[in-house]
């Protein structure tokens, strides 16, 4: 996944979605606020992202919610 919170120059050393690419893999961008932000990670690569640019948080509700608990307990009995 890629934060985006600011576009990216080269002189940042920061994640480039290309490198993702190179090794065939999905890219998610995350906390894409700017369009300026989406523009250039879609031209780098990136194959989806979300952030309050395209819209609020959705709450989980009915059998949503129990799917997401239920992974939850899941993954916890798994580390334990």
């Amino acid at each position: 996944m890629y934060w985006a919170q600011k576009v990216p120059k080269k002189s940042d050393g920061g994640c480039d979605p290309g490198h993702g690419k190179s090794l065939e893999m999905q890219i998610t961008a995350e906390v894409i606020e700017l369009m300026e932000a989406a523009r250039w990670l879609s031209e780098h690569g990136c194959d989806s992202g979300h952030g309050w640019l395209f819209g609020m948080p959705a709450l989980y509700t009915g059998a949503a919610l129990q799917e997401v608990r239920y992974d939850l307990k899941q993954r916890c009995s798994i580390v334990r």
